[in-house]
C-alpha cells in the first residue's frame, strides 16, 4: 500500500513478502507456506492471486484449491 512492500504467489504454494528498497530492488522479508497437497506441484497448492489490506497489514492469497488464505506480515 505505501510501496515499501511486495507480496508474490507462487506455485510452489507459498506467499512471500519482500520489502522494495529506494533503488526499487526487491528483499526477502518472509515466506509463508499454505496446507500442503497431496497432487499438488511441490506438494503444494499453487496460489493464484495475492493483495494487500488497505492498511498494509494482512495479505490475502486465492489458492488453486478454492481457498482463499489471510496472513498478517506484521508479525
Amino acid at each position: 500500500p505505501d510501496g515499501t512492500r511486495l507480496a508474490t504467489a507462487g506455485g510452489d504454494g507459498a506467499l512471500r513478502g519482500w520489502a522494495v528498497g529506494e533503488d526499487g530492488r526487491p528483499t526477502p522479508l518472509a515466506k509463508f507456506d499454505g496446507p500442503p497437497s497431496p497432487t499438488g506441484p511441490a506438494g503444494a497448492y499453487p496460489l493464484a492471486a495475492v493483495g494487500f489490506s488497505p492498511d498494509g497489514r494482512l495479505v490475502a492469497a486465492a489458492g488453486a484449491d478454492g481457498v482463499v488464505r489471510v496472513w498478517d506480515v506484521q508479525t
